[in-house]
């Protein structure tokens, strides 16, 4: 390489030497001209580096996520039944006994059956119609426990007979749902025990209590919300009572005074 810069070099002094004026008045420009020249031969000389090349990027696998499971479901199925003619709606609860979360499955008369998905779990069951007037439980069944590809059938809602044993809801109470109603009695004028009845206009069903002797202010509680009528009876076809618009609300008290003997009331029910 440097034997082929020397001539190249030479040639260009002789060609500049060829170029340059005979005399110069100015010495300086002189030499400035003659920089010039050999820097611009010496650029032309220089070997040029060649332009880095950008280094190609490797690919990268994507890392693949980690799919969780969905639970898988057991389906529930029985039968329902809704105690007398008065019951046209049930709910029936399942509340899981680790988790407290409760799905529910509602049931409108004339239909007998239902099914319902439930993942894995305990639950505690039980059923109430909307007014909360009776309480049902699957026959000999409080809990159930669903395994996976386990379906359950025959949880039958059917037993109306466990009264106060059959749960409300989370957050609902007897004192939440249920009311009272009270008062006192006039223009009685007979002696002898007195049974007072309230009569729920919508469902039919009725509460009772018998007073003592000479009692003459009654008070009957645990009453699902509603409208009634009181009577009182005593045992010898004697009856007094109210008007039917009584609203007992829920957790509420109402207040209702029996004064009127000579009404048409309903006959005594109660034993």
């Amino acid at each position: 390489m440097r034997r082929n810069v020397l001539p190249v070099l030479l040639l260009v002094f002789l060609l500049a030497a060829c170029n340059l004026p005979t005399r110069s008045s100015d010495p300086a420009a002189a030499n400035a001209l003659m920089g010039t020249i050999v820097a611009a031969t010496m650029r032309a000389v220089t070997p040029q580096a060649s332009p880095t090349l950008a280094a190609t990027p490797t690919a990268e696998a994507t890392a693949t996520p980690t799919v969780t499971p969905t639970p898988a479901s057991v389906k529930v199925s029985g039968k329902v039944c809704y105690h007398d003619s008065n019951i046209l709606q049930l709910v029936l609860y399942f509340e899981n006994s680790t988790s407290k979360a409760v799905l529910t499955k509602t049931v409108n008369k004339p239909v007998e059956k239902y099914d319902i998905d439930l993942p894995a779990g305990t639950y505690k069951i039980y059923g109430w119609p909307t007014d909360y007037s009776i309480g049902v439980l699957a026959s000999g069944r409080p809990t159930i426990t669903v395994a996976d590809g386990q379906p359950q059938q025959g949880v039958d809602f059917c037993d109306y007979s466990q009264g106060a044993s059959v749960p409300y809801p989370p957050g609902l109470s007897a004192a939440s749902v249920q009311g009272s109603v009270a008062g006192n009695i006039y223009g009685y004028g007979g002696s002898g025990h007195l049974t007072v009845v309230a009569f729920n206009q919508t469902t039919g069903y009725w509460f009772y209590v018998i007073l003592q002797k000479g009692e003459s202010a009654y008070s009957i509680s645990g009453l699902p919300a509603g409208t009634y009528q009181v009577v009182a009876y005593d045992g010898s076809g004697n009856a007094g009572g109210t008007a039917p618009n009584i609203a007992v609300g829920a957790g509420q008290a109402a207040v209702a005074d029996i004064s009127n003997w000579s009404g048409s009331f309903p006959s005594n029910p109660a034993p």
